[in-house]
C-alpha cells in the first residue's frame, strides 16, 4: 500500500514536471527521464481497485475471485 501511494505521488508530480517542461516551454533538468517515469507508473493506476478490495479483512469477498 506504501508503494502505491508513493507512486502515485510520482505519478501526479511527474505529470506536473511534464507540463512545465514540455507544453509551457521552460528548461528543466531531466525532463525526458522524468517523461518516462510518468509513464512507468500509470500502470500503478490499475492495483488501486485491488487494493480497495483487500483492504477490509485481507480476503477476497467471494470464492470467484480466488
Amino acid at each position: 500500500m506504501l508503494g502505491l501511494a508513493v507512486g502515485l505521488l510520482i505519478y501526479a508530480d511527474s505529470g506536473l514536471y511534464d507540463v512545465l517542461g514540455y507544453r509551457l516551454g521552460h528548461r528543466l533538468p531531466l525532463a525526458p527521464a522524468v517523461l518516462f517515469l510518468y509513464q512507468f507508473t500509470e500502470p500503478m493506476l490499475g492495483l488501486l481497485p485491488l487494493i480497495i478490495l483487500l483492504s477490509p479483512d485481507g480476503r477476497l469477498p467471494s470464492p470467484r475471485w480466488r
